[in-house]
């Protein structure tokens, strides 16, 4: 039992090994403790995304919030579903790895949607970016229930940035060197908005997520009241605004996978939600 008393929340040597399930088949990602998969499930022929990480005595801490996270946030509807722990061993204990298995999301990322939309000459509306920010803000809500290592109010100000790159296509400082930025942002004033003058909600939302000071930051269940994610909470049932950002994503679909096939048998389907209590 090499990995016997190592963690508490995970009994690492009763974990299966994936390799008669799981066909790695892409590089899709790499982050500071592991790499992200493109797989395929051979059993039922799905495809998943799978996060690799190594050294597993070294970073057990960072292992283990990463389980916890995924095991008690996946459930939730805006949270990609978690699949399972897995244990690869190699043929020395330093080559093991950990194999965590986890929905795959082929809709790329904020920046790459805003982009293929702007190619195509659409831009969002202050409705339809308060429908997104209202599920987001709803995710990071279900964050500040667990013992994070850091204030979740951190979190709030890339809501922000993430607010402006949705109305104006870019993030602030987007022009210079992402270094450069980084030495940029403690410096300067929090970054505005400066296209949409006329979204008073997604203004006054904006400057409430990008306090510098980060006691006057808002938590995210304070944030959920203010009346531009209420606006997103009504928006998020009406059936219209669903399908219009059905019909955005198949834009950005044909766009941005119009030479990839690998996709073809992926599908995404928008629904309606029950309104929250």
């Amino acid at each position: 039992m090499a990995y016997r008393g190592l963690s508490r929340h995970i009994n690492i040597d009763s974990l299966r090994d994936p390799r008669n399930k799981f066909k790695l088949q892409e590089l899709i990602g790499e982050g500071t403790y592991g790499e992200v998969y493109w797989a395929k499930d051979v059993e039922t022929g799905d495809h998943v995304a799978i996060k690799i990480m190594e050294n597993i005595p070294e970073n057990i801490e960072e292992i283990e919030e990463e389980y916890l996270v995924l095991k008690d946030l996946s459930v939730h509807p805006n949270i990609p579903s978690f699949y399972g722990l897995y244990l690869r061993r190699g043929g020395q204990p330093e080559e093991d790895q950990l194999w965590f298995v986890m929905e795959l999301c082929t809709g790329g990322s904020v920046t790459d949607l805003v982009q293929g939309m702007k190619k195509r000459g659409v831009s969002l509306s202050e409705d339809q970016i308060a429908y997104i920010l209202y599920g987001t803000v709803q995710v990071i809500a279900c964050e500040q229930q667990l013992d994070m290592s850091y204030d979740a109010r951190c979190d709030i100000w890339s809501l922000g940035i993430t607010a402006i790159e949705l109305a104006e296509g870019d993030p602030p400082l987007s022009d210079l060197h992402p270094m450069r930025a980084l030495f940029q942002i403690p410096r300067n004033p929090p970054p505005q908005l400066t296209k949409r003058f006329d979204c008073v909600l997604l203004c006054d939302f904006v400057n409430e997520c990008l306090r510098k000071d980060l006691e006057e930051r808002p938590f995210a269940k304070e944030l959920l009241r203010h009346p531009l994610l209420k606006k997103g909470a009504q928006l998020a049932h009406q059936s219209d605004l669903t399908m219009t950002f059905q019909i955005f994503y198949e834009q950005y679909r044909m766009l941005y996978f119009e030479h990839s096939t690998r996709f073809n048998d992926v599908k995404v389907e928008f629904s309606a939600q029950t309104e929250p209590t």
